[in-house]
């Protein structure tokens, strides 16, 4: 099983992992790292596990506002666009296209499908 050295808020930290994941471990570590610099950025002085539990809930955090997200786009997805009523002219459709690119660019910002 291959090893990576990572290092998270000044101290090093020997991971297992799989074949081919080494880089991947490192990138989340780098992730993680820079979060526990931000907490303790503060100035005070936070024990490791203290800290390192912070950075867990700052990242848990994020992952669930990005899960609620995703539900949100999923269900505007399903609902489909709004009818357009047999009135709509060039403008309409234009402010119909404007709202798909940014959904489409929510989507993207989310990493969907990556």
């Amino acid at each position: 099983m291959p090893e990576v050295m990572v290092e998270i808020a000044g101290r090093s930290y020997r991971m297992g992992c799989g074949e081919g994941e080494e880089d991947h471990i490192k990138g989340l570590a780098m992730k993680l790292d820079t979060e526990a610099q931000k907490l303790q950025r503060g100035g005070a002085v936070v024990p490791e596990t203290r800290l390192l539990l912070m950075t867990a809930l700052v990242m848990a955090d994020r992952l669930w506002e990005a899960q609620r997200e995703i539900r949100s786009l999923e269900q505007q997805i399903e609902a489909g666009p709004a009818p357009m009523p047999a009135s709509a002219g060039p403008g309409e459709e234009e402010a119909l296209a404007v709202e798909i690119e940014a959904l489409a660019a929510r989507v993207e910002a989310l990493g969907i499908g990556r």
